[in-house]
Protein backbone atom coordinates (compact mmCIF):
# COMPACT_ATOMS: atom_id res chain seq x y z
CA UNK A 1 0.00 0.00 0.00
CA UNK A 2 1.00 3.61 -0.72
CA UNK A 3 -0.13 6.23 2.22
CA UNK A 4 1.39 9.83 1.72
CA UNK A 5 0.57 13.19 1.36
CA UNK A 6 -0.49 13.78 -1.90
CA UNK A 7 0.63 12.30 -5.64
CA UNK A 8 1.30 14.71 -8.69
CA UNK A 9 2.02 12.42 -11.57
CA UNK A 10 1.37 14.66 -14.85
CA UNK A 11 3.05 14.86 -17.88
CA UNK A 12 4.56 11.06 -17.80
CA UNK A 13 4.78 9.90 -21.50
CA UNK A 14 4.48 5.91 -20.86
CA UNK A 15 2.23 3.76 -19.53
CA UNK A 16 1.21 4.18 -15.70
CA UNK A 17 0.58 1.77 -13.61
CA UNK A 18 0.30 1.92 -9.98
CA UNK A 19 -1.32 -1.57 -8.55
CA UNK A 20 -1.04 -0.84 -4.37
CA UNK A 21 -3.82 0.33 -2.71
CA UNK A 22 -3.48 4.59 -2.37
CA UNK A 23 -3.84 6.35 0.69
CA UNK A 24 -3.82 10.71 0.68
CA UNK A 25 -4.62 13.06 2.94
CA UNK A 26 -4.51 15.55 0.23
CA UNK A 27 -4.85 15.57 -3.87
CA UNK A 28 -4.35 12.86 -6.07
CA UNK A 29 -3.82 13.74 -9.41
CA UNK A 30 -2.27 11.39 -12.42
CA UNK A 31 -1.99 12.23 -16.24
CA UNK A 32 -0.34 10.09 -18.73
CA UNK A 33 0.02 9.94 -22.45
CA UNK A 34 -0.64 6.44 -22.41
CA UNK A 35 -2.87 3.55 -20.37
CA UNK A 36 -3.21 4.41 -16.76
CA UNK A 37 -3.98 1.38 -14.66
CA UNK A 38 -3.98 2.22 -10.66
CA UNK A 39 -5.93 0.13 -7.25
CA UNK A 40 -7.76 2.17 -4.87
CA UNK A 41 -7.66 5.63 -4.30
CA UNK A 42 -8.78 7.07 -0.87
CA UNK A 43 -8.63 10.91 -0.59
CA UNK A 44 -9.47 12.36 2.98
CA UNK A 45 -9.46 15.74 2.78
CA UNK A 46 -8.47 16.28 -1.09
CA UNK A 47 -9.71 16.00 -4.67
CA UNK A 48 -8.80 12.99 -7.04
CA UNK A 49 -8.14 13.83 -11.08
CA UNK A 50 -7.03 10.89 -13.15
CA UNK A 51 -6.54 11.63 -16.95
CA UNK A 52 -5.58 9.26 -19.53
CA UNK A 53 -5.09 9.85 -23.26
CA UNK A 54 -5.91 6.13 -23.85
CA UNK A 55 -7.43 3.27 -22.11
CA UNK A 56 -8.29 4.45 -17.87
CA UNK A 57 -8.09 1.25 -15.99
CA UNK A 58 -9.02 1.86 -11.77
CA UNK A 59 -9.88 0.27 -8.96
CA UNK A 60 -12.00 1.59 -6.28
CA UNK A 61 -12.33 5.56 -5.56
CA UNK A 62 -13.31 7.30 -2.17
CA UNK A 63 -13.30 10.89 -1.19
CA UNK A 64 -14.05 11.71 2.82
CA UNK A 65 -13.41 15.65 2.65
CA UNK A 66 -16.16 19.00 2.93
CA UNK A 67 -17.54 19.33 -0.34
CA UNK A 68 -17.19 22.97 -0.40
CA UNK A 69 -13.44 22.68 -0.38
CA UNK A 70 -12.39 19.40 -2.09
CA UNK A 71 -13.90 15.73 -2.23
CA UNK A 72 -14.59 15.97 -6.07
CA UNK A 73 -13.83 12.92 -7.90
CA UNK A 74 -12.70 13.38 -12.11
CA UNK A 75 -11.39 10.79 -14.34
CA UNK A 76 -10.81 11.56 -18.62
CA UNK A 77 -10.08 8.96 -20.75
CA UNK A 78 -9.97 8.41 -24.47
CA UNK A 79 -9.86 5.34 -24.75
CA UNK A 80 -11.84 2.10 -22.37
CA UNK A 81 -12.91 3.29 -18.56
CA UNK A 82 -12.73 0.24 -16.44
CA UNK A 83 -13.99 0.90 -12.97
CA UNK A 84 -13.75 -1.80 -11.02
CA UNK A 85 -14.78 -0.79 -7.88
CA UNK A 86 -16.81 0.88 -6.03
CA UNK A 87 -17.13 4.73 -6.71
CA UNK A 88 -17.97 7.20 -3.13
CA UNK A 89 -17.55 10.82 -3.52
CA UNK A 90 -18.15 13.52 -1.12
CA UNK A 91 -18.61 16.19 -4.03
CA UNK A 92 -19.02 15.72 -7.07
CA UNK A 93 -18.21 12.98 -9.81
CA UNK A 94 -17.35 13.76 -13.35
CA UNK A 95 -16.43 11.66 -16.75
CA UNK A 96 -15.16 13.02 -19.65
CA UNK A 97 -15.53 10.60 -22.41
CA UNK A 98 -13.44 10.92 -26.16
CA UNK A 99 -15.46 10.84 -28.79
CA UNK A 100 -14.46 6.77 -29.66
CA UNK A 101 -14.44 5.53 -26.15
CA UNK A 102 -16.53 3.08 -23.72
CA UNK A 103 -16.95 2.30 -20.32
CA UNK A 104 -17.13 -1.11 -18.32
CA UNK A 105 -18.47 -1.34 -14.64
CA UNK A 106 -17.61 -3.77 -12.02
CA UNK A 107 -15.03 -6.37 -11.16
CA UNK A 108 -15.04 -9.44 -9.97
CA UNK A 109 -17.91 -8.14 -7.24
CA UNK A 110 -20.80 -6.44 -7.49
CA UNK A 111 -20.55 -2.02 -7.61
CA UNK A 112 -21.67 0.71 -5.96
CA UNK A 113 -21.77 4.31 -6.97
CA UNK A 114 -22.34 7.41 -4.32
CA UNK A 115 -22.06 11.12 -5.43
CA UNK A 116 -23.25 13.57 -2.73
CA UNK A 117 -23.36 16.43 -5.30
CA UNK A 118 -24.73 16.85 -8.57
CA UNK A 119 -25.42 14.44 -11.74
CA UNK A 120 -24.13 10.70 -12.28
CA UNK A 121 -23.86 10.96 -15.58
CA UNK A 122 -21.73 8.72 -18.38
CA UNK A 123 -21.93 9.64 -22.16
CA UNK A 124 -20.61 6.81 -23.79
CA UNK A 125 -21.74 3.25 -24.08
CA UNK A 126 -21.30 0.92 -20.92
CA UNK A 127 -21.44 -2.59 -20.61
CA UNK A 128 -22.02 -4.09 -16.45
CA UNK A 129 -19.88 -6.75 -16.00
CA UNK A 130 -21.53 -6.88 -12.72
CA UNK A 131 -24.46 -5.71 -10.87
CA UNK A 132 -24.31 -1.70 -10.11
CA UNK A 133 -26.00 0.35 -7.22
CA UNK A 134 -25.97 4.29 -8.03
CA UNK A 135 -27.26 6.71 -5.44
CA UNK A 136 -27.42 10.47 -6.10
CA UNK A 137 -27.40 12.64 -2.20
CA UNK A 138 -28.03 16.03 -3.80
CA UNK A 139 -31.92 15.94 -4.32
CA UNK A 140 -33.95 16.65 -7.53
CA UNK A 141 -31.30 18.88 -9.48
CA UNK A 142 -28.90 15.54 -8.92
CA UNK A 143 -29.65 13.20 -12.00
CA UNK A 144 -29.03 9.79 -13.16
CA UNK A 145 -27.76 10.20 -16.74
CA UNK A 146 -26.53 7.76 -19.67
CA UNK A 147 -26.14 9.24 -23.09
CA UNK A 148 -25.19 5.91 -24.65
CA UNK A 149 -26.23 1.88 -24.82
CA UNK A 150 -26.39 0.65 -21.48
CA UNK A 151 -25.66 -3.18 -21.76
CA UNK A 152 -24.41 -6.47 -19.62
CA UNK A 153 -21.63 -7.76 -20.49
CA UNK A 154 -22.03 -11.15 -22.82
CA UNK A 155 -23.12 -14.18 -21.12
CA UNK A 156 -24.19 -11.91 -17.67
CA UNK A 157 -27.48 -10.30 -16.93
CA UNK A 158 -26.68 -7.77 -14.89
CA UNK A 159 -29.34 -5.68 -12.62
CA UNK A 160 -29.37 -2.13 -12.08
CA UNK A 161 -30.71 0.33 -9.12
CA UNK A 162 -30.42 3.34 -9.32
CA UNK A 163 -31.31 5.92 -6.24
CA UNK A 164 -32.43 9.14 -6.76
CA UNK A 165 -34.60 11.95 -6.52
CA UNK A 166 -33.65 13.52 -10.26
CA UNK A 167 -34.60 12.29 -13.64
CA UNK A 168 -33.32 8.98 -14.26
CA UNK A 169 -32.54 8.79 -18.19
CA UNK A 170 -31.36 6.80 -21.02
CA UNK A 171 -30.74 8.10 -24.16
CA UNK A 172 -29.64 4.96 -25.98
CA UNK A 173 -31.32 1.45 -26.05
CA UNK A 174 -30.79 -0.58 -22.59
CA UNK A 175 -29.81 -4.55 -22.96
CA UNK A 176 -29.81 -4.47 -27.07
CA UNK A 177 -26.79 -6.73 -27.29
CA UNK A 178 -26.93 -8.14 -23.81
CA UNK A 179 -29.97 -8.28 -21.91
CA UNK A 180 -29.95 -6.75 -18.23
CA UNK A 181 -31.81 -8.66 -15.14
CA UNK A 182 -33.66 -6.47 -12.98
CA UNK A 183 -34.18 -2.56 -13.34
CA UNK A 184 -34.99 -1.18 -9.71
CA UNK A 185 -35.33 2.29 -9.03
CA UNK A 186 -35.38 3.52 -5.31
CA UNK A 187 -36.13 0.08 -4.01
CA UNK A 188 -37.61 0.84 -0.19
CA UNK A 189 -35.34 3.98 -0.04
CA UNK A 190 -38.77 6.16 -0.22
CA UNK A 191 -37.03 8.54 -2.88
CA UNK A 192 -39.08 9.41 -5.84
CA UNK A 193 -37.89 10.33 -9.23
CA UNK A 194 -38.81 13.41 -10.64
CA UNK A 195 -39.04 11.72 -13.79
CA UNK A 196 -38.15 8.96 -16.12
CA UNK A 197 -36.97 9.07 -19.38
CA UNK A 198 -35.84 5.99 -21.08
CA UNK A 199 -35.62 6.50 -25.00
CA UNK A 200 -34.74 3.75 -26.56
CA UNK A 201 -35.20 0.15 -26.64
CA UNK A 202 -35.56 -2.14 -23.49
CA UNK A 203 -34.51 -5.41 -23.24
CA UNK A 204 -34.34 -6.51 -19.36
CA UNK A 205 -35.77 -9.15 -16.81
CA UNK A 206 -37.93 -6.31 -15.17
CA UNK A 207 -37.98 -2.67 -14.29
CA UNK A 208 -40.03 -1.11 -11.52
CA UNK A 209 -39.74 2.63 -11.38
CA UNK A 210 -40.84 2.54 -7.70
CA UNK A 211 -42.63 6.31 -7.59
CA UNK A 212 -42.28 8.89 -9.93
CA UNK A 213 -43.71 12.60 -9.19
CA UNK A 214 -43.59 13.30 -12.62
CA UNK A 215 -43.60 12.44 -16.07
CA UNK A 216 -42.77 8.57 -17.36
CA UNK A 217 -41.98 8.36 -20.97
CA UNK A 218 -40.69 4.77 -22.11
CA UNK A 219 -41.48 5.12 -26.16
CA UNK A 220 -39.85 2.37 -27.76
CA UNK A 221 -40.00 -1.19 -28.25
CA UNK A 222 -39.52 -3.28 -24.40
CA UNK A 223 -39.37 -6.45 -23.97
CA UNK A 224 -39.26 -8.43 -20.09
CA UNK A 225 -39.02 -11.89 -19.20
CA UNK A 226 -38.83 -11.98 -15.06
CA UNK A 227 -42.50 -11.96 -13.28
CA UNK A 228 -42.07 -8.68 -11.69
CA UNK A 229 -42.29 -7.24 -15.79
CA UNK A 230 -43.31 -3.79 -16.24
CA UNK A 231 -44.46 -1.59 -13.14
CA UNK A 232 -44.45 1.97 -13.13
CA UNK A 233 -46.10 4.25 -10.78
CA UNK A 234 -46.43 8.35 -11.57
CA UNK A 235 -47.84 10.75 -9.28
CA UNK A 236 -48.34 14.67 -9.77
CA UNK A 237 -45.57 16.79 -8.94
CA UNK A 238 -45.26 20.64 -9.00
CA UNK A 239 -45.18 21.04 -12.64
CA UNK A 240 -46.03 17.17 -14.08
CA UNK A 241 -49.30 15.75 -14.35
CA UNK A 242 -47.85 12.09 -13.99
CA UNK A 243 -48.66 11.27 -17.33
CA UNK A 244 -47.06 7.50 -18.82
CA UNK A 245 -46.17 7.02 -22.54
CA UNK A 246 -44.87 3.48 -23.36
CA UNK A 247 -44.21 1.93 -26.73
CA UNK A 248 -44.46 -1.45 -27.77
CA UNK A 249 -44.54 -3.58 -24.83
CA UNK A 250 -43.80 -7.94 -25.24
CA UNK A 251 -43.55 -10.01 -21.93
CA UNK A 252 -42.75 -13.70 -21.79
CA UNK A 253 -42.26 -16.39 -18.49
CA UNK A 254 -45.36 -15.05 -16.97
CA UNK A 255 -43.89 -11.38 -16.52
CA UNK A 256 -46.70 -8.71 -15.86
CA UNK A 257 -47.86 -5.21 -16.61
CA UNK A 258 -48.17 -2.87 -13.26
CA UNK A 259 -49.32 0.99 -14.22
CA UNK A 260 -50.38 3.23 -11.56
CA UNK A 261 -50.64 6.34 -13.47
CA UNK A 262 -51.99 9.87 -11.95
CA UNK A 263 -52.19 11.59 -15.72
CA UNK A 264 -52.79 10.17 -18.83
CA UNK A 265 -51.82 6.80 -19.79
CA UNK A 266 -50.60 6.77 -23.64
CA UNK A 267 -49.98 3.03 -25.47
CA UNK A 268 -48.54 4.16 -28.54
CA UNK A 269 -48.04 1.01 -30.10
CA UNK A 270 -49.39 -2.99 -29.19
CA UNK A 271 -48.91 -4.85 -25.73
CA UNK A 272 -48.74 -8.49 -25.63
CA UNK A 273 -48.55 -9.87 -21.75
CA UNK A 274 -47.73 -12.94 -21.15
CA UNK A 275 -48.60 -12.41 -17.22
CA UNK A 276 -50.96 -10.73 -15.06
CA UNK A 277 -52.11 -6.47 -16.09
CA UNK A 278 -52.94 -4.42 -13.52
CA UNK A 279 -53.79 -0.61 -13.76
CA UNK A 280 -54.54 2.67 -11.19
CA UNK A 281 -55.81 5.47 -12.32
CA UNK A 282 -55.81 8.72 -10.29
CA UNK A 283 -52.74 8.39 -8.21
CA UNK A 284 -51.88 11.83 -6.56
CA UNK A 285 -49.63 10.94 -3.71
CA UNK A 286 -46.95 9.21 -2.76
CA UNK A 287 -48.97 6.48 -1.39
CA UNK A 288 -49.31 3.82 -4.07
CA UNK A 289 -52.99 1.99 -3.87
Amino acid sequence: TIAAKSLSATGITGNIVINSAQTYSGNATIQGLLDITTGSILSTAGNIAVNAANNLTVGGLNTTGTPAANGAIALTHNGKLTLSGDVNSSNTFVVTSGSASSITIGGSLPATIQVALGDFSLTRNVTLNQDLSILTLGGVTADVLFGGLLDGVTGKSPNLTVSSQGIFGVTGAIGSVQRLGDIKVNNGTGNQLSALNLLGTITAGSLNSGIVAGDISLTQDQNYNFVGGLNLTSTTSNTQVGNITLGSIITSNGAALTLKNSGALVFAKGITIDGAISQISGVTTGTVP
